[in-house]
């Protein structure tokens, strides 16, 4: 799963292996090796590698969640961290609110994200040929992956600080980065070509797309 976070972060980049080690100082073998799940980088390794990308380290992290109590001590460790509200609403739900408005927008773009989602979804599974609706539903998830993955990679959701006490502080990074704009217009050309091929082109779904690609 690293190794296919690793892939995915050099390839949005738009690194190739060689420069991805030449960046971080390790063996564009490992590197490969890496990438196809031979080898698990150490955290030292999984360091370099991250500051070559410009990313957290923390972004390669699997957090394996099964149970309630999985779910409990993430959302305590977070609370720990950073500042966060809770309520019941109207009709006898919880909701979680991030005290911080970096954090209120990137929800609020996800929420619209999710939603929209959810419509292509419902859509997809009312496709009769099951082949077809298979197919239709990869495209979709990876669609989904490709945001997340924009999110997570752009300065907005790596360096943006939100612990406790130093709320909008930013940390700082020296990687030579593949400006982020650069790589928009691939990533939307391919969403585009995917709307296309379904016949839909939903601009619900085009508006919240573009939404996270300016976050930062």
């Amino acid at each position: 799963m690293v190794g296919k976070k690793i892939r995915a972060f050099r390839e949005f980049r738009g690194y190739s292996q060689i420069q991805l080690a030449e960046l971080s100082g390790i063996n564009v073998g490992t590197i490969r090796k890496y990438e196809l799940g031979i080898r698990n980088p150490k955290p030292d390794q999984l360091e370099k590698i991250a500051t070559a990308l410009g990313l957290n380290v923390s972004v390669f992290l699997d957090f394996n969640i099964e149970t309630v109590g999985d779910v409990l001590s993430l959302l305590f460790s977070i609370d720990d961290s950073v500042n966060l509200s809770l309520a019941e609403t109207s009709d006898q739900k919880i909701s979680l609110t991030f005290d911080n408005p970096t954090m209120q927008d990137f929800f609020r773009k996800w929420c619209q994200f999710k939603n929209v989602y959810e419509k292509e979804k419902a859509e997809i599974l009312a496709i009769e040929d099951a082949d077809k609706r298979q197919e239709e539903l990869d495209k979709l998830n990876a669609t989904q992956e490709e945001w997340k993955l924009r999110a997570m990679g752009t300065t907005i959701g790596c360096h943006t600080i939100v612990k406790k006490g130093t709320e909008g502080n930013c940390l700082s990074f020296h990687a030579t980065i593949t400006p982020y704009r650069r790589k928009y217009p691939d990533l939307l050309i391919r969403f585009l070509f995917y709307k296309r091929k379904r016949a839909l082109m939903s601009s619900e779904f085009l508006v919240v797309w573009v939404g996270v690609c300016l976050v930062c």
